[in-house]
């Protein structure tokens, strides 16, 4: 009985002690218990429609008659996809954390969802940042230049310092 109260109490202290809060580690585990291949395929899915139409505009040639109209399409369509991907990684992100490479093993830079996201989101998605950074769920390089875009792309976006 003494043996399992010393025990108890030793755990307890040694829980407590952690760099990290629990619920923190709650979320490290849970993404890591995802399937690695349905993970890989949303976060890609979110990155190539992240892409899909931005490349397109890109390769406009300007001089053409129907550039305002092509591109004024192209990017209502691009706007379509970046607000399903900025409220899925929202979600995603509320339920796991932010799924950072050094987390998911997966290379993606799916950072570029809320860099890219509607002004609408910028409120939903600072504190949500701020709570990834503090708990290292994401790179500072990654979240300034999030933070740099939702604040209005003003100065730099972060400092070496």
């Amino acid at each position: 009985m003494v043996k399992t109260f010393i025990l108890v109490i030793s755990s307890s202290i040694l829980l407590s002690c952690s760099s990290r809060p629990i619920a923190h580690k709650t979320l490290d585990n849970k993404i890591s218990l995802l399937d690695k291949v349905k993970l890989k395929e949303f976060l890609c899915e979110m990155m190539d429609g992240d892409q899909k139409y931005r490349g397109m505009i890109r390769n406009l040639n300007s001089a053409d008659l129907n550039y305002k109209v092509i591109r004024d399409s192209l990017w209502s369509l691009q706007e379509e996809i970046d607000d399903q991907n900025t409220r899925k990684l929202i979600a995603f992100t509320k339920e796991y954390g932010f799924p950072y490479p050094t987390r998911t093993g997966i290379p993606e830079p799916v950072w570029l969802v809320f860099h890219h996201a509607n002004e609408k989101y910028h409120q939903d998605i600072k504190p949500l940042l701020q709570k990834e950074l503090e708990a290292q769920r994401i790179g500072k390089a990654e979240y300034s230049l999030i933070l740099w875009n939702v604040n209005g792309r003003t100065g730099q976006p972060f400092s070496f310092n």
